[in-house]
């Protein structure tokens, strides 16, 4: 079942020099991707261009099935296109890294972690300094208001389930 093959959301025509560093954060050229849906294979992103330029805000918008999500997990690295290639700052993504993450729509903490080690999770997984994870997660927690609650359970935080403030916790 095909459910989108239309056009690109966005596509620019800035076009990189040889001796600059690209002006484009993200690049994506000739990326398809599918993916096994309930009434079959879903064409996701069939031949999706986008460049977006360093400084700019973009928003994603589409209908159910046609490739927002996807194309966000091959920014990320936790996938690849079938075809094609998605740069990041020049460089092809090859796999996940800290230089990027991804806020996915339902929360993703674990319960029986506080709020700290909840945050600093991702963070350790990358093989970072124990000191440097601790004063990271820390910092993180203090920029979202949460530093007083480092040592609470995500169910002891009624404020925990309000929309977004999981999701920013764990992406950063």
């Amino acid at each position: 079942m095909e459910r989108y093959s239309g056009d690109p959301v966005l596509t620019t025509s800035a076009a990189p020099s040889s001796d600059a560093p690209s002006p484009l954060v993200i690049e994506a050229t000739g990326v398809n991707h599918a993916y096994e849906g309930q009434e079959g294979w879903v064409r996701a992103l069939e031949g999706f261009e986008i460049a977006i330029p360093r400084n700019q805000f973009l928003c994603l918008l589409g209908p159910s099935g046609c490739g927002k999500s996807s194309f966000l997990r091959i920014v990320t690295g936790l996938m690849k296109p079938i075809e094609g290639e998605v740069r990041l700052n020049g460089r092809r993504i090859e796999e996940p890294g800290l230089d990027r993450g991804i806020v996915f729509q339902e929360p993703a903490l674990f319960p029986w972690l506080t709020a700290l080690p909840n945050v600093a999770f991702g963070l350790e997984m990358s093989g970072m300094d124990k000191r440097a994870v601790a004063e990271r997660a820390a910092q993180v927690l203090r920029i979202v208001g949460l530093e007083r609650a480092a040592q609470l359970y995500p169910y002891q935080l009624s404020l925990w389930h309000a929309p977004g403030r999981s999701k920013m916790l764990r992406c950063c």
